[in-house]
């Protein structure tokens, strides 16, 4: 951390000659003895590639790291699937159908011509089967869920059909072409005769079975002509309309209409984020749709989304497919459709929880074909959406943790060893520069760590003694930790040899509407500062580059018993100026032998050093020097008897708060020793 130059040994013999009477000389001269010539800088400290810098003079501790970390914001994988029924399924209403019976069949016993009252008297009608009947040309056979068949009779005869008076109403049967009956409607009232007025009679066909060829059976009475004289005309007619309205069939073999199969799926897309609209990233994207189809009718579909814009295309998304008939028989026609929704937009710029995609289907008409369809034939669908990521998304983002952001950052500062009370009071801050895309908060574990002491600090509110925990809205924000609420100073007096951090992003926010673009990284910029502001008493010892005390090594050949013996008196002065902030009292530790070891230079065992003791250096103003002297005696120079000796200075250190290293210390340290001329010295 400091340098120390010592510049070896220097003779200065002032005023030296011989003098002419002849005798032993008896004069002294001075021997000076150059011990140290050193300046440090505060500013030597703060090297390119050190964690020092200076701003000014000022010495401060400075790291900033670097760290980002990419988002990932998609919709989940999903699917739904829905089977419908066709259900009823419903028929086009069968063209009416007419039919008649003349008097002759009804009373082969009359004759044409008029008869008095009277008139002809009641009679009960003989069985008829009317069997020529036109087919229904709209099915073969309908089971019905529904529907309604009406007989509508017309009485062109003289006579009344139907005695309800003598419990003989008027009936008519419908028989299939085999004569099974398959229904029956009997009349409420008698029917006038000469056409007065047409009597309806209506058969509910829920759960009857119809078939496309009938027969229609008469049966009842009649009141004759009910005591009135009447002419008697045996061409005349009973005129029959059957019509079947409002069919539904739970079976049919039939034309079938087209109709709709209303609301088949609807699938609701969750993901982790809800849009307000979102463009899907360029790739393999895409929406795919399964049908299966047991009905043997084509199914008209409609796939739509109000909510998709397929890139390229200025409507939301609506597309027209024809999914095939099954064959019936049990069989199931299987369709796929794929949709690239590949750099498609989604949303309109309003909140959407959800993103539907709407499937609507209708049969297609069969035209002149029969076709055998049962309410229980399905059509189903089934919607698969593949994980889906972004270009650009705006929406709101429930909060969910991501995944760390987690390093340690190694510290290039070599530290002088310290043994004693050391610590930082100046002010420190921890600044945190960050820019999300989206709303963040972040706990921040940073920890402080010298592996060599085995001290690990981790930064900590004053007030609660937690971990800090920050918010951080989207966009760019600076957060700063300062040292009059965290415990920075006392990371940092540990020494710290490298910070390691584990900061744990929770990103997103109920209500907060961000936008992010793809790829779009939380980046945070750490920046660790320490003004070198110390309260010290404690004692220094500098390192070299690789960590063992910083000794230096100095030849004393040239320092001879001769001169050791001459010896007579000796001072060590120190000439220094002091700008740095601290006051240090200074040993010089001078051995023949090198010792490594931090805790013996502490001990400082007078068997092993030479200890020339300097006192307290105090801080000096400007350019202005002090000097410092020091007695010498004869046995502190005995180790420079040796052909070189191993020098360390051993630093006292105190300091006050208020003053961050700054500055500069000069030393000029002197030996200035007083020999005794004498005959050996003269002849060297």
């Amino acid at each position: 951390m400091k340098r120390i130059f010592i510049f070896g040994l220097f003779l200065i013999i002032l005023g030296c000659s011989l003098p002419e009477n002849l005798g032993v000389p008896s004069w002294e001269t001075n021997l000076k003895l150059y011990l140290i010539n050193s300046e440090y800088l505060a500013v030597d400290l703060a090297e390119s590639d050190s964690n020092f810098v200076a701003t000014g003079d000022t010495l401060m501790l400075y790291t900033e790291i670097n760290e980002s970390q990419e988002i990932e914001i998609t919709l989940n994988e999903v699917s739904e699937n829905a089977e419908e029924e066709i259900g009823d399924v419903e028929l086009d209403d069968p063209e009416s159908r007419n039919t008649f019976f003349t008097l002759s069949e009804l009373a082969p016993d009359l004759n044409d011509g008029y008869v008095p009252a009277p008139g002809i008297p009641e009679f009960v009608l003989p069985t008829i089967i009317r069997d020529d009947i036109e087919s229904f040309d709209e099915f073969l056979e309908v089971t019905c869920s529904s529907g309604e068949l009406r007989f509508t009779v017309t009485n062109n005869t003289a006579i009344w059909m139907g005695n309800i008076a003598n419990n003989q109403p008027f009936e008519l049967i419908l028989r299939d072409a085999d004569g099974n009956e398959i229904t029956s409607a009997v009349f409420s009232e008698d029917i006038p005769p000469l056409a007065a007025e047409s009597i309806s009679a209506s058969i509910d066909l829920s759960n009857m079975v119809i078939v496309n060829e009938i027969q229609v059976e008469i049966a009842g009475g009649s009141r004759g002509t009910d005591g009135e004289a009447a002419t008697i005309d045996t061409s005349a007619n009973v005129d029959i309309v059957i019509e079947i309205f409002d069919v539904t069939a739970i079976n049919a073999i039939a034309k079938i209409p087209a109709q709709d199969i209303d609301e088949v799926v609807g699938i609701e897309l969750d993901g982790d984020v809800i849009l307000h609209e979102a463009v899907v990233a360029e790739g393999d994207y895409k929406i795919t749709v399964n049908f299966s189809n047991s009905i043997d009718l084509d199914i008209g579909v409609v796939v739509s989304c109000d909510d998709l814009i397929l890139a390229g295309d200025q409507d939301t998304f609506s597309r027209e497919l024809v999914i095939p008939r099954s064959g019936g028989n049990g069989l199931v026609s299987d369709y796929t459709e794929i949709i690239d929704i590949s750099g498609a937009t989604i949303g309109h710029g309003a909140i959407l929880d959800s993103i539907f995609v709407n499937i609507s289907g209708f049969t297609n008409d069969t035209g002149d074909d029969y076709r055998e369809v049962d309410s229980s034939d399905f059509f189903a669908s089934e919607v698969n959406v593949e994980a889906l990521e972004f270009s650009l998304i705006t929406g709101t983002l429930p909060p969910r943790e991501e995944d760390p952001i987690e390093n340690e950052e190694e510290l290039d500062i070599e530290y002088p060893y310290i043994s004693g009370d050391f610590s930082l009071v100046g002010y420190s801050e921890i600044r945190f520069e960050v820019d999300t895309p989206v709303y963040t908060e972040m706990d921040m574990n940073i920890l402080a760590k010298n592996e060599t002491n085995n001290e690990e600090i981790m930064l900590l509110d004053l007030d609660t003694g937690l971990v800090p925990s920050i918010s951080i809205p989207a966009g760019s924000s600076t957060i700063i930790f300062d040292s009059e609420h965290y415990n920075i100073n006392e990371m940092v007096s540990i020494l710290p040899e490298s910070f390691s951090y584990n900061l744990i992003p929770i990103i997103g926010h109920e209500t907060e509407i961000f936008t992010f673009e793809q790829n779009e990284k939380i980046e945070a910029n750490i920046f660790i500062e320490s003004e070198l502001d110390i309260l010290a008493d404690c004692v220094f010892i500098p390192k070299d580059e690789d960590g063992k005390p910083n000794i230096q090594e100095v030849d004393t050949e040239s320092f001879t018993e001769k001169e050791h013996d001459a010896f007579v008196s000796g001072q060590f002065r120190l000439n220094y100026e002091n700008t740095m902030g601290v006051s240090v009292g200074t040993k010089l530790l001078i051995s023949s032998q090198r010792i490594d070891d931090f805790e013996q230079i502490i001990a400082s065992d007078p068997s092993i050093f030479t200890i020339i003791d300097i006192p307290l250096i105090s801080q000096t103003t400007d350019d202005n020097s002090n000097e410092i002297s020091v007695n010498l005696t004869k046995s502190q120079l005995d180790v420079l008897l040796a052909d070189k000796v191993y020098i360390v200075p051993k630093l006292q250190v105190y300091s006050e708060a208020g003053t961050p290293i700054s500055g500069s210390m000069k030393f000029r340290g002197i030996a200035d020793l007083v020999l005794k001329v004498n005959n050996d010295l003269v002849e060297d």
